[in-house]
Formats: structure tokens, C-alpha cells, sequence
């Protein structure tokens, strides 16, 4: 059987119209910028390993998502718990800021450096560490020993992601049986 000349002609042509399109063009229809929004996406349907490292940051998180942050007050000088067994702090925070967080403080003494939260012991004593929210300050105490002198003194703000109010906790439990 015999082609037409014309026919094959007009059949590439066709092609090559179409080919040229598709490269100027390119595949984008419903992927363009701007088409496809939020409220086109299923629950869950963005995942980790469809998300590019390193293209979110931390802005683009929820508060409840980003962790916790943790701020240091550094304590001018030094202290001697032998003879004052008291060390308190003014704090530059709000009494709301006191609540909705965890402290810690952390000493240093003869090369050693001692991280405590509401308690703990250095070389040969036990201190306490009491954060008052009307103040708001903090207390370093020495509860027994004889007492070291602590120099590099920092009080540590812990803010975590999700804090519980504990006045939603108490008497939610329920017993079993």
C-alpha cells in the first residue's frame, strides 16, 4: 500500500507542534505556583521524607512543635555556702514565665561542675534550689554539709514545648478495679 507523501508530511508536522508545545510549556497544569493551596491537601498527606532538608525552619513550626529552649541567667561573683547558706536571685522573668517553666542551676567548685534541679549534692553537701513565682527569684540553700564556695553560678530556664497547667491534673485520675 502506498503513503501519501502529504499525509506524512502533515502527521509530523502535528508531532513537532506538540513536542514544541510541551517544552515551552512544560508539564506544570495543576502543580503551577499558586494553584495547588493548603486546603487541596489531605490530613497527613505531607510527610517527612517528602519535605526537602533543610527548607523548613524553625518559624515555620507551631509553638507546640519546635522543643524546648533553654536560656541561662549567669550569677555575678562567686559564693561561700559555708558561711551563708542562702543565695538568692532576682529573676528577669514574670511571675508567668516562672510557672511555665523548669530551672535548674548549675556550680562549679575545686574543677568540678555541679548541675542540679530542685536538689542535689556537691563534694560534701546537699543544696536545694527553690523558685518563687511572687518575687519572682530563685534560692540556692544548703540543706546539710559543711558547704562549699561555688563560683560560675547560672540559673537554667527550661521552656518546654507543651507545659500541663497542674491545676487541670489534680483529680483527673482514675482508679482501676
Amino acid at each position: 500500500m502506498a503513503t501519501n507523501p502529504t499525509t506524512k508530511r502533515s502527521t509530523l508536522v502535528s508531532v513537532a507542534i506538540l513536542v514544541g508545545v510541551l517544552m515551552v510549556g512544560g508539564t506544570t497544569g495543576a502543580v503551577a505556583h499558586g494553584l495547588i493551596g493548603t486546603g487541596d491537601l489531605k490530613n497527613n498527606a505531607v510527610t517527612s521524607p517528602k519535605i526537602k532538608n533543610g527548607t523548613v525552619k524553625k518559624n515555620d513550626l507551631a509553638p507546640g512543635a519546635r522543643g524546648a529552649k533553654n536560656i541561662r541567667y549567669p550569677v555575678p561573683g562567686s559564693h561561700d555556702f559555708a558561711a551563708d547558706s542562702l543565695l538568692c536571685v532576682s529573676l528577669p522573668v514574670t511571675a508567668e514565665q516562672v510557672r511555665t517553666s523548669q530551672w535548674s542551676v548549675g556550680m562549679e567548685t575545686g574543677g568540678l561542675y555541679f548541675t542540679l534541679g530542685n536538689w542535689g549534692f556537691g563534694p560534701s553537701s546537699e543544696y536545694r534550689l527553690s523558685v518563687d513565682t511572687t518575687s519572682p527569684r530563685a534560692c540556692i540553700f544548703r540543706v546539710s554539709g559543711p558547704g562549699e564556695t561555688y563560683s560560675n553560678i547560672s540559673l537554667y530556664r527550661t521552656i518546654p514545648s507543651k507545659v500541663a497547667d497542674p491545676t487541670t491534673i489534680v483529680g483527673k485520675a482514675k482508679r482501676r478495679g
